[in-house]
């Protein structure tokens, strides 16, 4: 592999590690959804927990 492409690759890993760890500290960090996870679900508006749709 050329030396851009050794280059190019560790950006890549970079990137993928930052934004992946700031993601991590995000989640781990919000208090609010370790304290009310059910509150939080409750309200959601994407329907993604609500009731199942209807199967005839």
């Amino acid at each position: 592999m050329t030396r851009a492409g050794w280059i190019l690759m560790g950006v890549s890993w970079g990137i993928i590690l930052v934004l992946t760890g700031w993601c991590l500290v995000r989640v781990l960090t919000s208090r609010q959804h370790w304290q009310n996870p059910k509150e939080d679900i409750a309200h959601l508006e994407h329907g993604e927990f609500g009731p199942p749709p209807d199967r005839d």
